[in-house]
């Protein structure tokens, strides 16, 4: 068990969330849903290092005593929840986490933007899943941890892989059903293209309590399917509230939509 809180903490704690100054290139402030900004060279925050970052508030999320009373514990949360999460970001901070739309699609094989030439616009359908909830899956690895001999009740012996699986998901709330961001400007065919071949799809919004939610599942080897997975699927709550499609490499803005 130590050995796999190692593994998480490897995985999703740390990095340049934590830093004043991120050499390379992601957001270490608030995002800013209405900003003008240039998106050349634009990353976004780093979901993995914020993932983190959120864990270890969460070990330090005041416990009540039974020795105080529920409005000295109260004041207590309340410190909790205004203190940074990790620079200048706090919980109520606009966020933006982007990714390639290929790596998206590969993910979330509902979500994609679709061109209609009849009326060139593009619309983005948020139809992916986060451990059963309505979400968009921004990160998955595995890792072999290592392999062993196994057998069922007649003696069959096969040899059985261990490999550990994390995945990082943003839980959209307010989205029970299929979300459709429209693009309200035209664009044409070439243009479309190039969005699908070199975009990054951005999502911009804001926390929601509980913040974070994770849990562990484990699936047992079989003899047609000798792996024993081990499963940390991890969820960020999140108030999305705007989508884009960039190109970081020029900074061009193919397509930006509010939530509807």
């Amino acid at each position: 068990m130590r050995y796999l809180f190692a593994i998480i903490a490897a995985t999703l704690i740390g990095g340049p969330c934590a830093a004043k100054d991120a050499g390379d290139g992601f957001l270490v402030t608030p995002s800013e849903i209405n900003s003008e900004r240039s998106f050349k060279g634009f990353r976004g925050h780093d979901i993995a290092a914020f993932s983190g970052a959120l864990w270890k508030r969460e070990q330090a999320l005041p416990k009540k005593s039974e020795y105080e009373t529920q409005v000295a514990y109260q004041e207590r949360v309340d410190k909790w929840k205004a203190a940074a999460v990790s620079g200048s970001i706090m919980l109520d901070s606009v966020l933006a986490f982007s990714m390639p739309l290929a790596r998206v699609t590969a993910l979330n094989h509902l979500i994609h933007p679709t061109f209609d030439a009849e009326t060139a616009r593009v619309r983005v359908q948020m139809t992916g899943e986060c451990e059963n909830h309505a979400g968009v899956v921004m990160a998955d690895t595995e890792k072999v941890l290592g392999s062993y001999v196994g057998s069922n009740a007649f003696g069959v012996k096969r040899k059985v892989k261990t490999i550990f699986r994390t995945s990082l998901c943003l839980q959209l709330l307010d989205h029970p059903d299929w979300v459709n961001f429209h693009e309200p400007v035209n664009i044409d065919p070439a243009t479309a293209k190039a969005m699908t071949r070199v975009g990054h799809l951005v999502l911009l919004g804001t926390l929601r309590e509980p913040y974070r939610w994770s849990e562990m599942n484990t699936s047992s080897p079989t003899l047609d399917d000798p792996y024993k997975v081990m499963h940390l699927a991890v969820a960020i709550l999140f108030d999305l509230q705007e989508v884009l499609i960039i190109d970081p490499v020029t900074g061009r803005v193919f397509f930006r939509a509010k939530k509807p």
